[in-house]
C-alpha cells in the first residue's frame, strides 16, 4: 500500500496533467474560446472548474463543431440556437449527464450523435432541416419532451422506440399517417398543427394512447391540417377521442362531448341499419336463387327418370326384335326403334348439360352476391368512418350524370377492338356511383388554380380537361376502394410497386380490360375473375384529369413475353411535366395517359359493368328443360322478381345487385 504523501503526489501530477491538455485545448481551439467567452467564463475557470459547469448556451453566432463540448463532461442543460449547426458529430458523445438539448433554427439534417446522452430528457430541434424519417433517437430511453417542429419530417417511423415520451410536438410537417404514434403508450400531448393529415380514419389511431389528454391539429401560428376542413371533424374527433380532454387548444365541455356522442351513434344506427338491410337481402337473394335452382334441378330430374324408363323400354323391344328375327317390314321398324332411342339419348345428355350450367350459373351469382356484399358494405363503412367526407351517392337511370356515364362508356366501346381477345357485342352500364370527396377536390381545384404554362405566358390557353378511365390493376386488388377514399398514389409509391411514376388512365374501353381478357383465355374453363366471380364483369372510375404540361410518350422498347410497353419513369421527363401521352400506332383512340401529378386527377364516378358476349348461351331441347340466361344482365332482373321489396331502403339496395 502507498503511503499518504505518494498518493496525494500522484493524484497532483495527474491534476497537473490535466490542467496542461486543458491548456493547451484553450489555447489551440478558437470554438472553445468563443464558447467560454458566451458563457462568462475565464481561461482560469475553465482550466480548474469546468466540472462543475452545467449550464452552456451559444445564440447567433457560427458554431459548427461540437468537439469542444467533450470538455463540460457534467454539462445538463445545452443551447445552441441560430448557429449554423448541420451535424451533431461525436461532441456530445461525452456528455453523459445531458438532460436538456436546445439546437432549433439550425441546418441539421440529422440527429444522429445523440447515442451517448442516454440521460436525455427533453430535446428542442424545430426549425431545422429533418427530412423523411428522424434517425438518431433510438438509444433516448429517457426522453420526455421533443419538439421537432418546422421540419420536412414526412413519417414518425423513427419515434416508435420512444416509449418514455410525454409530450410529441411535429408541426409544420409533411406527415401523413399517424400509425407509427400507437407504440408511444406514456404520450400525454401531441401537436401535429400544420401537417397533411387528410382523413378521418386517422383520428381513432389517437385512441390506443391511454395517456393522451391534449391534441392539437389545428393552431393559430402553425396553421391546420386538411383534415381539419372536412365536415364533421370536431364531433368526429370528440367522439373517437373519449380521454382527450382538450382539442386545438379549447378545453372540450361535457355539453360538446354529449352532443358529438348522440350526433355518431345516430349515424352508426344509421349505417349498422343500412348493413343489416344488406346482408339480410343478400341472403334472401341467394336463398330464393337456390330454391329456384333445386325446383329446376328436380324438374328435369323427372324428366330424366322418365327418359331413362323410355330408354330401357326401347332396348328391350329392341332386343326382342333381335333375339325372335325380324322380317322386311319388322327391320324397319327396328330402325325407328333405334333412330328413337338415339333422340332419347340425345335428349338425356342435353338434360344433364343443363344441370351442370345450371349449377355453374347459380355458383356464379352466389359468388357475385358476396363479393357485392363485401364491396357494398366496405363503402358504407368507408361513409362512416369518414364523417360523411367521403360519400358514395348511387345515381338512378333517370338522372342527367347517370345517362351521361352511360354515354360516354358506351361511345368508348367498340366491338371489334376485342376481335382475338373475347367476342363480345355490347357493355352494358349497371351502376353508376357519384363520388363525393371533399378534401380531393379541394386539391384539384387548387393545384389547377396554382398552374401556369411553360413559356411563363399567362394569356396562353389553358390545356383541356379529359375524361379518363381508371382500373384496378391486377397486381393490386382492392385499388379501386383505396382511391375513393384516398385518390390516386404518389408517384414514388407507384414506383415502388413497378407502376411506373404517375397514375395510368385509359381513353377506351378496350385499353382499360384487353390484358385480363386476355387472362381469361390462358384460365382454365369455369375459373372466375378477381373482380366479383364473372370475368366479363368490371369496375372502373372515371376520373376528370387536367392534363396540365403534356408531352408525347419517347418511343418505348418493348419488354416481356408479349412485347409490353414499360412504364413511364419521371426522369425520362422535364421537370414541368403533368402528364405523359402515349397514342396507339393501331388507333389513335387508344391513348395511354400517366399523370405525374396524382393532384391533376379527381375521381368522380364509379361505374360497374359487364359485357355482353356475342354467343348467346342459351339451353335447347324440349320446353321441360330450365332457360340459362345468356345475357348477364337479365340475371338480377330474374332475381329482382324473387324478392319483392319492402321498403325503399329495401329497393335501393336490391339495385346494387345489378349483376356486381
Amino acid at each position: 500500500m502507498q503511503p499518504p504523501q505518494q498518493l496525494a503526489g500522484d493524484a497532483a501530477q495527474v491534476i497537473a496533467e490535466d490542467v496542461q491538455k486543458a491548456k493547451e485545448a484553450y489555447d489551440g481551439d478558437t470554438d472553445l474560446q468563443d464558447l467560454c467567452e458566451a458563457n462568462g467564463i475565464s481561461e482560469e475557470d475553465f482550466l480548474h472548474g469546468r466540472r462543475h459547469v452545467h449550464y452552456l448556451e451559444m445564440f447567433l453566432t457560427e458554431f459548427l463543431s461540437l468537439n469542444s463540448l467533450r470538455w463540460f463532461p457534467c454539462i445538463r442543460e445545452l443551447h445552441l440556437i441560430h448557429c449554423g449547426l448541420t451535424e451533431l458529430g461525436q461532441g456530445l458523445s461525452s456528455c453523459t449527464a445531458l438532460e436538456q438539448l436546445w439546437v432549433n433554427e439550425n441546418e441539421l439534417t440529422s440527429l444522429r450523435g445523440l447515442e451517448g446522452c442516454t440521460a436525455l430528457r427533453e430535446l428542442y430541434a424545430y426549425s431545422n432541416n429533418l427530412s423523411g424519417k428522424v434517425e438518431g433517437l433510438e438509444s433516448l430511453q429517457n426522453l420526455q419532451v421533443l419538439w421537432l417542429m418546422e421540419n420536412h419530417i414526412s413519417t414518425l417511423d423513427g419515434l416508435t422506440g420512444l416509449t418514455t415520451l410525454r409530450c410529441l410536438s411535429l408541426a409544420s410537417n409533411q406527415i401523413d399517417t399517424l400509425a407509427p404514434l400507437e407504440t408511444l403508450t406514456s404520450l400525454e400531448e401531441l401537436n401535429l398543427a400544420g401537417n397533411r393529415l387528410s382523413s378521418l380514419r386517422e383520428i381513432p389511431l389517437l385512441n390506443r394512447l391511454p395517456r393522451l389528454c391534449s391534441v392539437t391539429l389545428d393552431d393559430p401560428h402553425f396553421g391546420d391540417n386538411p383534415v381539419c376542413r372536412l365536415y364533421n371533424y370536431s364531433t368526429f374527433t370528440i367522439y373517437h377521442l373519449a380521454r382527450v380532454t382538450k382539442l386545438d387548444s379549447l378545453v372540450i365541455s361535457e355539453e360538446s362531448r354529449q352532443m358529438a356522442e348522440t350526433t355518431f351513434i345516430k349515424k352508426k344506427m344509421y349505417y349498422n341499419m343500412r348493413i343489416k338491410t344488406l346482408k339480410r337481402n343478400a341472403n334472401n337473394l341467394v336463398q330464393h336463387a337456390s330454391q329456384f335452382h333445386r325446383g329446376r334441378v328436380s324438374e328435369i330430374g323427372r324428366s330424366l327418370t322418365a327418359m331413362t324408363k323410355t330408354v330401357k323400354a326401347l332396348e328391350r323391344v329392341l332386343a326382342e326384335q333381335l333375339h325372335y328375327g325380324v322380317g322386311g317390314g319388322e327391320q324397319m321398324n327396328a330402325d325407328a326403334v333405334r333412330k328413337k332411342l338415339q333422340d332419347v339419348d340425345e335428349r338425356i345428355r342435353r338434360d344433364l348439360e343443363d344441370i351442370q350450367a345450371l349449377g355453374q350459373c347459380f355458383e356464379t351469382m352466389r359468388e357475385l352476391v358476396q363479393s357485392t356484399t363485401a364491396h357494398n358494405i366496405s363503402r358504407l363503412m368507408t361513409e362512416l368512418e369518414t364523417g360523411g367526407n367521403v360519400r358514395l351517392e348511387e345515381g338512378k337511370p333517370s338522372e342527367v350524370w347517370f345517362k351521361s356515364c352511360v354515354d360516354l362508356v358506351r361511345s368508348r366501346f367498340f366491338s371489334t377492338d376485342f376481335a382475338g381477345v373475347a367476342a363480345l357485342r355490347d357493355v352494358k352500364v349497371v351502376k353508376v356511383v357519384r363520388l363525393h370527396h371533399r378534401h380531393l377536390r379541394n386539391l384539384f381545384d387548387a393545384r389547377v388554380a396554382a398552374w401556369s404554362p411553360d413559356s411563363g405566358d399567362a394569356s396562353a390557353a389553358r390545356p383541356p380537361v379529359e375524361y379518363l378511365f381508371h382500373s384496378e390493376p391486377l397486381t393490386l386488388p382492392g385499388e379501386l376502394l383505396r382511391v375513393v377514399e384516398h385518390g390516386f398514389r404518389e408517384p414514388q409509391d407507384y414506383e415502388q410497386l413497378g407502376l411506373g411514376s404517375g397514375v395510368t388512365l385509359h381513353s377506351s374501353m378496350f385499353m382499360v380490360d384487353h390484358q385480363r381478357l386476355m387472362n381469361r383465355q390462358t384460365s382454365q374453363p369455369g375459373t372466375t375473375s378477381q373482380r366479383g366471380g364473372n370475368v366479363f364483369y368490371g369496375r372502373l372510375v372515371v376520373a376528370k384529369v387536367f392534363v396540365g404540361t403534356c408531352v408525347a410518350e419517347k418511343e418505348p422498347e418493348p419488354t416481356g413475353p408479349r412485347g409490353e410497353t414499360p412504364p413511364v419513369l419521371r426522369q425520362e421527363y422535364p421537370d414541368r411535366t403533368d402528364c405523359v401521352l402515349r397514342v396507339s400506332r393501331v388507333e389513335q383512340r387508344h391513348s395511354v395517359w400517366t399523370v405525374l401529378q396524382p393532384q391533376l386527377a379527381l375521381p368522380e364516378y364509379v361505374v360497374e359493368y359487364t359485357y355482353v358476349p356475342a354467343e348467346l348461351l342459351v339451353a335447347s331441347g324440349a320446353s321441360a328443360s330450365p332457360q340459362l340466361y345468356s345475357d348477364l344482365a337479365d340475371i338480377p332482373a330474374a332475381m329482382q322478381k324473387l324478392v319483392p321489396s319492402k321498403s325503399e331502403i329495401d329497393s335501393a339496395d336490391l339495385r346494387s345487385f345489378a349483376f356486381d
